[in-house]
């Protein structure tokens, strides 16, 4: 009964324990790859005779199990090549790969074409930087991305002015990170002219006048390549050359107007008040209703070429879509049982001022219907059809979103002095993120005893450990110097890394890449500031077997692949590094590099046995991917009407139904 007993340890594992769970279509997807991955060269012996009989010959052809699993050693063997991003396909093995390739570990030339002509970013500082160890973006870009158009730009983009302005998010750093890096992919993609709003106090990053920040003080958005791909102007630019057409403005509301959209403060009754340039905002420009938590936003190339212009109900409920079985397939998988996929089309493609709403703040909040916070990662958010198109658009994240010369070179000057630290005591090095001041997740905030307790066995006897955190009492962690790790902060290398002559709300930034480059990593569960590390870690090749939580319900989370579901901020998902430099979506399912879903369904249809209707016309198969708990029966053959559940064979969870 063995077989049984695996596949029910993994149904639980990946479907979960709740019924919300059990419907996701991307956890029974990982079910199957994981019976696959368990029950690969077990079952084999037993599927002629399955195919034949019906789920009850299991019973005959387990005597036949013990001198059957030959292959499974092999199997496990590959588990650690691919979720360090290594597909393990044994005819590439000798096949060279790029010299640049990092979150796509070990994939040959023949499979990253993205990355001919790139080179790794350049970081301007005053010591030498090792920029092979360092450097995760390109710059330049591949020549084929250099060249890249997007599809879904109208037609008239470089005679016509359409744009897109928005609020940035209110809440911290990262999530203000995350809110943009959708805007600017979805300016980029639709073929916009970005706002970029006026400098503002960013949430514990500054305050007043003098903290005001923008966006352009952290990122090099002066980046002629960056520029190349998408038109980018200040708010006051914008202001000066639209506003003077709005009707009902008057002067001193246009020259008030002028003065907000350089710098704004989040106060009333203020001359300065964001709240006056975002009530015009709203009122003059279009928002799409679509909000995270309920839709994802999807791109397909032949939906918007058949999409019809209405410019009368450019909001409207849409007419579901009739979409091809390709497609449905991964549309559902993507945004699974609780969200609505909401496509672009020509209404959307047609509007020549967007305006996102995506800051919330204290005004918005009271009437919710204005409320579109953008709190998502750009890649579980937007879902691009074509797989060169979708991993095109992480690779833009990934080469022109990164911090700007002055974070990076202070963080590479800590990260060398981190490493001399650790090599004069013949040590490694490892870090943590420990997320304390006001995290409003109260169960995970856990003493540094218990942050030790469950995760001593990651670390090496006497490692160095290096902590980024907001807990400004260093004593707090004095129980962990006491089992012998030696401890550094930040503060530590304050004077090395010549913070007091930068920013001072590049401190976390910095704190961030530094966390990215040790062996290990732990961090805080439902922090965005962790989820980045783990990213960039994802960037920078490293195997997330060696990523990990204090809190110990999601302790190894990270460790195992997940296709994204469920409470999407709580952490980053292997989908937006891993084979990003690829032509094909690569999914990688308890170490087995499954290939793009619909060759699967294709190699299933092939297999199906040629049948034929009492009229002796042939049955067609109608092969469908199983997303309802319901489904499970057909595992058992309960309730099973004329459908076959193929789970013996190497093939996502499809069911299929005779027509």
């Amino acid at each position: 009964m063995v077989p049984v007993l695996i596949m029910e340890g993994s149904y639980n594992y990946y479907a979960g324990n709740n019924s919300a769970d059990h419907q996701h279509p991307s956890r029974l997807f990982h079910f199957s790859k994981a019976v696959q991955h368990e029950a690969a060269g077990m079952l084999s012996p037993l599927k002629n005779t399955m195919d034949k009989n019906g789920a009850a010959a299991i019973v005959d052809g387990l005597n036949n199990l013990e001198n059957n699993g030959e292959d499974i050693n092999e199997d496990n063997n590959r588990n650690q090549q691919v979720l360090d991003g290594n597909p393990g396909n044994d005819s590439e093995e000798d096949e060279p790969a790029s010299p640049l390739v990092r979150g796509v570990n070990k994939l040959p030339l023949s499979r990253t074409p993205s990355l001919i002509g790139a080179s790794r970013g350049h970081v301007q500082c005053d010591v030498p930087v090792d920029e092979e160890r360092f450097s995760y973006w390109n710059s330049p870009q591949g020549d084929r991305d250099q060249a890249f158009q997007s599809p879904f730009r109208p037609d008239d983009a470089d005679t016509k002015d359409y744009y897109i302005t928005f609020q940035p998010d209110r809440g911290g750093w990262n999530n203000i990170r995350m809110s943009m890096e959708i805007l600017f992919v979805m300016a980029a993609a639709t073929g916009r002219t970005l706002v970029l709003p006026p400098k503002v106090p960013l949430y514990l990053l500054g305050h007043g006048k003098e903290g005001a920040r923008g966006f352009g003080d952290f990122f090099p958005l002066h980046n002629p390549e960056l520029l190349k791909k998408i038109k980018i102007i200040s708010m006051k630019e914008f202001i000066e050359k639209e506003a003077p057409k709005w009707d009902g403005l008057s002067k001193d509301e246009l020259e008030r107007l002028i003065r907000v959209s350089e710098l704004c403060l989040h106060k009333e009754k203020d001359d300065l008040d964001c709240e006056f340039l975002h009530e015009q905002l709203r009122n003059r420009g279009f928002q799409p209703d679509i909000k995270p938590p309920d839709n994802c936003y999807i791109f397909d190339e032949d939906f918007l070429k058949q999409s019809k212009l209405d410019k009368s109900s450019l909001n409207a409920e849409q007419p579901t879509p009739q979409l091809s079985d390709e497609l449905q397939l991964e549309v559902d998988r993507f945004c699974g049982p609780h969200r609505k996929p909401v496509f672009y089309d020509k209404n959307l493609q047609a509007v020549p001022f967007i305006h996102w709403d995506a800051g919330c703040d204290s005004v918005t909040l009271k009437d919710t219907k204005h409320c579109f916070r953008l709190l998502q990662h750009f890649y579980t958010f937007m879902y691009f059809s074509d797989p060169k198109i979708d991993n095109y658009y992480k690779r833009f994240v990934r080469d022109f979103l990164h911090y700007n010369d002055d974070v990076n070179c202070a963080a590479w000057k800590v990260i060398q002095a981190v490493q001399k630290d650790a090599d004069e005591l013949n040590v490694p090095w490892s870090t943590w993120h420990v997320r304390r001041g006001d995290l409003q997740y109260k169960k995970v905030k856990i003493s540094a005893e218990e942050w030790y307790e469950n995760t001593k066995e990651v670390w090496s006897p006497g490692e160095l450990l290096y902590i980024a955190t907001d807990e400004r009492n260093k004593k707090f962690f004095d129980p962990v110097k006491a089992k012998n790790h030696p401890v550094r902060f930040l503060d530590d290398y304050w004077e090395i890394a010549g913070m007091d002559k930068l920013d001072k709300s590049y401190i976390g930034m910095v704190d961030t890449i530094v966390a990215s480059h040790g062996r290990a990593f732990a961090g805080t569960w439902f922090s965005t500031f962790t989820g980045y590390i783990n990213r960039l870690r994802g960037y920078l090749g490293k195997s997330m077997k060696d990523s990990w939580y204090s809190y110990l319900p999601r302790k190894d989370v990270m460790r195992e692949f997940a296709y994204p579901d469920g409470n999407y901020v709580a952490r980053e998902w292997h989908i937006g590094w891993v084979a990003i430099d690829a032509d094909e979506h690569i999914d990688f399912e308890q170490g087995v590099a499954a290939t793009d879903i619909h060759d699967e369904k294709a190699k299933l249809l092939q297999q199906l046995p040629v049948k034929k209707k009492a009229d002796d016309k042939p049955i067609k198969y109608d092969v469908r991917p199983m997303i309802h708990t319901s489904q499970i029966n057909l595992m058992t053959r309960r309730d099973c009407h004329n459908c076959n559940f193929n789970f013996l064979t190497r093939f996502p969870c499809f069911w299929y139904v005779e027509n």
